[in-house]
């Protein structure tokens, strides 16, 4: 069952709570009653009717991770200058475990993986408040709203969203 690998497997990095609609408990990590699409439209109030449409795609990933402590400032500091991945950056591209991010922001891959094949398992979307990104460059001197990305445990695909406060 899909829905173990929540349980068995406990998020060592702070920033991240757990979502997991119809999953409720005592503990303040776990539990959330929203689903990650409902949590994508309610930060995204006013988007285009294409990036709802878009956000409706995602339905497929049920339980997921929230992380909020993405500003508009940090996101500008985060860009990758020059083929440098800075200190930012590579703090920011790291998931509820610890790992470095297979597919993050701007094509950064961790060393272990070399390419992004997998798009659905590992990969990356970046939500504008009129177009949405999948797997490609930033749009320059534009913040946007959140970012999904995927990961895998125990081959279960398993989304992290940032949501980018302005």
């Amino acid at each position: 069952m899909d829905d173990d690998v929540y349980l068995r497997y406990r998020p060592t990095n702070s920033e991240w709570v757990l979502r997991h609609p119809g999953l409720f408990t005592s503990s303040n990590t776990y539990g959330g009653h929203d689903s990650m699409v409902d949590t994508m439209r309610n930060h995204c109030v006013g988007v285009s009717v294409d990036v709802v449409n878009d956000i409706n795609q995602f339905k497929w990933l049920g339980s997921y991770y929230v992380r909020r402590s993405i500003s508009s400032p940090v996101f500008f500091n985060m860009r990758n200058v020059n083929g440098i991945k800075n200190d930012i950056l590579m703090r920011y591209n790291v998931d509820p475990w610890g790992r470095q991010f297979p597919c993050f922001v701007n094509r950064i891959t961790s060393d272990y993986y070399d390419s992004c094949e997998n798009k659905r398992r590992y990969g990356y979307w970046v939500f504008y408040h009129n177009r949405v990104l999948d797997n490609g460059l930033l749009l320059n001197n534009v913040v946007p709203q959140m970012i999904l990305t995927t990961t895998s445990l125990d081959g279960v695909s398993v989304g992290c969203l940032d949501l980018i406060e302005g």
